[in-house]
């Protein structure tokens, strides 16, 4: 038994998703009706929200307004990811049309590059021993950013809907469930100590609701993967894609956290995703085939937290 704990313990971000993807399949393979799955699927929208806003509370009990602070990486990475955001647009438009792996591969890369910071990186970067703080920060940042620059290119390529219009529904899908859960936290921490701590007595709670919703998105991701309807070719592009956005914003933000000093909140900053933002931004906006792109990314940037995780384990072992 302690040999399966401290595996777990080591591997829970893999178990999770592992978890999460065969409930997908094991649910597809029961004698149940299209009602029962639409149903099953509103219940999954309803619960990851939840949970998200639980965790987030629970994380922001310990970051005090003061840690919400500047930092030169900031800066870089925001033009990081609005630069090659707006590059690979531009790129787009001259790209033949009848080569449609490249502008899946393009788009794919594009989408993963402006899709800002998973307001769960909190929660991970607090468990890496980071500073929350300044990746809070970041977050604020880059979710404006992005609701600016996604709405002023997007319909160059896709979408018809006017700047304001597109500009307004991005900032009511994100800054709700990343402002709510902080607000309440900042309110707790001021007037009741006493529940503060109870709140943050039991360690790592808000990182295993993370796990929770982590496998209730892994299987939306392959519910999403699975009935997009995409060739095989297709796929392997948008994976692609996100792979390669993947590994250029992680090895980035750890540049730019070692200039700083602030590794692994950098890191988290522009390598976690909010791939529910993706997915959501690729179907309401671009071509729906775009949006398993933030899937892929799920699984990319979970894996390399996973190892980050089983790293910092065994070190505090050691």
């Amino acid at each position: 038994m302690h040999k399966f704990i401290s595996f777990l313990r080591q591997w829970t971000l893999p178990v999770s998703m592992t978890v999460g993807a065969l409930t997908y399949f094991l649910l597809r393979a029961l004698p149940l009706s299209q009602e029962a799955h639409d149903a099953l699927l509103s219940l999954s929208s309803l619960v990851m929200p939840a949970l998200i806003f639980a965790m987030l509370a629970l994380t922001f009990l310990k970051v005090d307004l003061r840690d919400l602070r500047f930092r030169s990486w900031q800066l870089w990475g925001l033009l990081l990811q609005c630069s090659l955001w707006v590059l690979t647009i531009l790129l787009m438009l001259c790209v033949d049309a009848d080569s449609q792996w490249l502008t899946h591969l393009l788009a794919a890369f594009a989408l993963c590059m402006i899709t800002p910071t998973a307001t769960a990186a909190a929660v991970v970067t607090f468990k890496l021993g980071g500073n929350p703080g300044t990746l809070t920060f970041y977050t604020v940042m880059i979710n404006l950013a992005a609701s600016f620059f996604i709405s002023l290119l997007v319909p160059l390529l896709w979408s018809g809907q006017s700047f304001a219009a597109s500009f307004w529904m991005i900032l009511c899908r994100v800054f709700p469930l990343l402002f709510g859960p902080f607000l309440l936290a900042q309110l707790i921490r001021r007037t009741s100590p006493r529940l503060q701590r109870l709140l943050t007595s039991v360690p790592d709670m808000a990182f295993y609701l993370w796990t929770v919703a982590l496998a209730l998105a892994i299987c939306v991701t392959v519910r999403n993967i699975v009935l997009s309807g995409a060739t095989w070719t297709t796929l392997s592009v948008m994976a692609l894609g996100s792979l390669l956005s993947c590994i250029l914003q992680f090895g980035v933000g750890r540049l730019l956290g070692r200039r700083w000093g602030d590794v692994i909140a950098a890191s988290q900053a522009l390598g976690q995703k909010n791939t529910a933002f993706a997915i959501w931004v690729g179907a309401t906006f671009m071509d729906p085939v775009t949006s398993v792109a933030g899937g892929f990314y799920a699984i990319w940037h979970n894996v390399w937290n996973s190892v980050q995780l089983r790293r910092r384990i065994k070190s505090s072992k050691n």
